[in-house]
């Protein structure tokens, strides 16, 4: 069984294999045969959208769910995310702008252990190559912070993994990743827009040319990097540290308060959220039919 989950991760882990395989506004559709003659699928909807569902041996849906587009996590998909010793299947739809994964155990009533929402994408990966599947996203909370532009802004990577339907970070395990963030964001600071940034250039606001300001703008995304660098890599004191000693006196609270605010709506605030209790298997279940059959997987 192992052998055989371990080829079909090989086979279709690729993120253009699972492109061709989504149901988009309606259109295209997937279906995927598990263990014990369970069947996940995504599909048109009769009303133009799709759907996703999990049913069971007789065909009886176990969950089912819609939106504008769907799609399986295939690289999640026949293995045991949550560590509960059974195997997952994990889709993902998109209602309102919003990303819905549902983590699923086929033959468990009901068959959703989790939904986890959030702004920004995911992906599902073991990183490590222990076995064990991390939960990971780029943080986006802080495009725009104190009006850096979006190319300079920092973008820390946030990583999880589940137990039961808990959901913790595991950044910590990643450190030499953010250390790595760290050393070349430090390597690429202009000691001048950092003399500037801390109020002890000799030149004032004023006698800035253009690509001074920008030279200011991307050490502040660097300083940033490192920051939160350092948070997210489970070691805040000394970003909160790196703060203190490179940013301008007066303005430092002030930045603190912007970081802990966006962070705080970023994704370790929506995923760390809680849980929806999952409803029961009949209302999981009552969704539109598919205008469809979709293509089976051979």
């Amino acid at each position: 069984m192992k052998l055989r989950i371990a080829l079909f991760v090989v086979l279709v882990s690729s993120f253009t294999l699972a492109a061709d395989k989504s149901c988009d506004n309606g259109r295209g559709g997937y279906k995927m045969a598990l263990a014990d003659g369970f069947i996940l699928q995504v599909a048109p909807n009769t009303d133009g959208k799709c759907f996703a569902a999990l049913t069971n041996q007789a065909g009886e849906p176990q969950y089912t769910t819609a939106g504008d587009e769907s799609h399986i996590e295939f690289s999640a998909t026949g293995r045991d995310l949550n560590a509960d010793g059974k195997n997952d299947a994990v889709v993902e739809t998109l209602q309102n702008g919003k990303h819905h994964y549902a983590v699923l155990t086929p033959g468990a009533t009901p068959a959703l252990v989790r939904e986890i929402i959030t702004n920004e994408q995911l992906a599902f990966e073991d990183r490590l190559g222990d076995g064990k599947i991390e939960i990971f996203g780029r943080e986006q909370v802080f495009v725009g912070i104190d009006g850096l532009p979006q190319d300079v802004s920092p973008a820390p990577m946030a990583i999880f993994r589940m137990s039961g339907n808990r959901i913790y970070p595991v950044m910590n395990l990643f450190w030499p990743e953010y250390e790595a963030d760290i050393n070349q964001a430090k390597a690429y600071i202009s000691k001048d827009a950092l003399a500037f940034l801390q109020g002890v250039s000799p030149k004032g606001a004023d006698e800035h040319k253009p690509a001074e300001d920008a030279a200011v703008a991307d050490t502040k995304g660097r300083i940033l990097t490192v920051v939160l660098s350092y948070i997210y890599g489970g070691k805040p004191q000394l970003g909160w540290q790196y703060l203190m000693d490179n940013w301008q006196d007066r303005d430092k609270d002030r930045i603190r308060s912007l970081i802990i605010s966006a962070r705080n709506h970023g994704l370790l605030g929506e995923i760390n959220a809680n849980p929806p209790q999952p409803a029961p298997a009949a209302a999981q279940a009552a969704q539109p039919a598919p205008a469809a059959t979709p293509v089976e997987n051979k």
